[in-house]
């Protein structure tokens, strides 16, 4: 089913909307330029509280800080957990505005991956993020379809929040 190019404007606005500023804030840090490497040593006394929090034993990997439009100053941490990579964003206060961890296809939800095959008929899902953003859960899900890649963004009830053909080589990561 091809929607219309309005409704493909107006749903990410949708979400947008329901979902809250902090969600729009998440979006733009993931397209935001990298932040200043920093130190452990560079946390406040609350932050590096809930890093070790969130490591829980695990390996830091990156660790960076940058200016926000809507927060601020924000930290971000990059580590594995389990098989996967996880990122949180947090302020100087220890508060965590926003968690993205790879997940396993087989823990996407199945109204994600039964929204993915009624959006996609015959695409095959690379690959899963589960987003956490001021306690909402999203997922971001890269799929390929013949010659195309689309990422979408979906709500754990498989609704579509948005939905993008990018090209190939386009992605950096």
């Amino acid at each position: 089913m091809r929607l219309p190019n309005r409704l493909m404007t107006a749903l990410p606005l949708s979400a947008a909307v329901l979902l809250g500023p902090g969600f729009v804030a998440g979006c733009q840090h993931r397209r935001a330029a990298d932040g200043q490497a920093i130190t452990m040593n560079d946390l406040t006394p609350e932050a590096r509280a809930t890093l070790q929090r969130e490591l829980s034993g695990a390996k830091l990997g990156e660790l960076s800080r940058k200016q926000d439009e809507v927060h601020g100053m924000v930290y971000s941490a990059e580590f594995e957990r389990g098989t996967g990579e996880v990122e949180i964003e947090f302020g100087p206060d220890g508060l965590v505005h926003g968690v993205e961890e790879d997940i396993a296809l087989v823990d996407l939800p199945q109204a994600v991956r039964d929204a993915v095959d009624r959006e996609l008929p015959t695409a095959r899902i690379v690959e899963a993020d589960k987003l956490t953003r001021a306690g909402v859960v999203s997922y971001e899900v890269e799929a390929s379809l013949r010659l195309s890649q689309w990422d979408l963004t979906l709500s754990p009830d498989g609704t579509v929040l948005k939905k993008e053909m990018v090209e190939r080589g386009a992605k950096n990561d």
